[in-house]
């Protein structure tokens, strides 16, 4: 009888996520049986701890793609407290991760014990703006802020509107803060270039172009991989969004070293430590799908890199998702970090998403300093 729970639950690990599952089944249940419930415009808590399966490659701090992780555990939460949750089955409306926003001002450190705290600060008709903090228990400091844009999709056309009316906190709805209206506008802008779709042969030259020859800095390179189980959602259809930004890690790990910017890092004992990014999903990566993940580095500043990276899925070429993040330099500069390197004679001009997005940070930063 042991052994077969045993097997049981080896087979169960292995096909997907039991430790996603069951946090899920914590956040909601808890919620529901043992919390009073929330207003719209109350603050809601969940707790963690960072261990070992949470951390970077170095093991000092937790990486943001577990973030993102508990980011639907406190989401979830936050909907159950609150009510949605029972409103959205009421009227079979789904809830759908549009955007990220993430910003970083020092990391989570290693068996650190923190809480998330979600707010849901603004919505329109077809949008939930919740923004999650970050806060170590030990010192209080707000490690991260994060804003998550939920897409409230019902099948008869219901908005946010139905999902919200008669709850609790509905009267009153929240004007949209400057740095969302900052953070719109750059996606705006991004949403305006021509995302086109990609041949399969073009994929398939470009890629074997990639393993030959070695990469300028100013050159896209490609990482691939498949939708698996293990990958999915809680309704076992598509990419979770953490599991998105794990990959992202894994294609900026191997820009660095096509490059020759992760040999210069390590000559002077430096580091590249993520201090934001922006997540847009355009739509989602199938269960049982193949992908690439094409990283290019847009534009940098003397301490900063700021890296585009795109999903595309292979069968139809589409791009799933854009992303932009902003890679802090440690006890190194640009100038260092491109020594030898080809490509770094001529620096791109910033784009204008870029701009708008770093006026969002900076309003978002002084308003938490105001507070301070």
């Amino acid at each position: 009888m042991y052994v077969f729970v045993l097997m049981v639950f080896i087979l169960l690990n292995i096909v997907c996520d039991v430790n996603y599952l069951t946090r899920t089944i914590i956040a909601v249940f808890s919620g529901r049986f043992y919390q009073r419930t929330y207003s719209l415009n109350d603050t809601s808590e969940i707790y963690g701890v960072c261990t070992f399966q949470d951390c970077d490659v170095t093991l000092k701090f937790m990486r943001i793609a577990r973030l993102l992780r508990d980011l639907d555990f406190a989401r979830y939460h936050f909907y159950e407290r609150t009510g949605i949750y029972r409103r959205s089955q009421e009227l079979s409306i789904k809830s759908l991760q549009g955007c990220t926003l993430t910003s970083t001002d020092n990391p989570v450190p290693l068996f650190g014990f923190y809480k998330i705290t979600t707010e849901l600060v603004y919505w329109d008709n077809r949008s939930l703006f919740l923004e999650h903090k970050v806060i170590t228990l030990g010192d209080g400091k707000i490690r991260s802020i994060l804003v998550s844009r939920q897409h409230a999709i019902g099948q008869n056309g219901d908005s946010t509107e139905a999902l919200l009316a008669g709850l609790p906190g509905s009267d009153v709805k929240p004007a949209c803060p400057e740095y969302i209206q900052y953070w719109l506008r750059s996606m705006e802008m991004s949403s305006s270039k021509n995302w086109q779709t990609f041949p399969k042969e073009i994929i398939i030259k470009v890629s074997s172009e990639s393993i030959i020859n070695a990469a300028r800095v100013n050159d896209t390179t490609t990482i691939y991989g498949f939708c698996t189980t293990q990958d999915v959602d809680i309704f076992l259809r598509h990419m979770n969004n953490a599991r998105y930004v794990r990959e992202l890690d894994f294609a900026r790990f191997h820009f660095y070293d096509r490059t020759g910017i992760y040999a210069n890092i390590k000559t002077v004992d430096g580091h590249a430590l993520q201090g934001a990014s922006s997540i847009r999903y355009r739509r989602t990566i199938p269960i049982f799908s193949a992908y690439k993940v094409e990283t290019k580095l847009v534009y940098w500043e003397d301490k900063t890199l700021f890296i585009e990276q795109k999903f595309i899925t292979l069968s139809d070429g589409f791009v799933r998702a854009i992303v932009l993040s902003r890679q802090n330099l440690i006890n190194v500069d640009a100038q260092t970090l491109f020594i030898g390197i080809p490509g770094n004679d001529k620096k791109p001009e910033c784009p204008e998403e870029i701009k708008h997005w770093l006026q969002a940070i900076e309003v978002s930063s002084a308003r938490l300093r105001k507070k301070d």
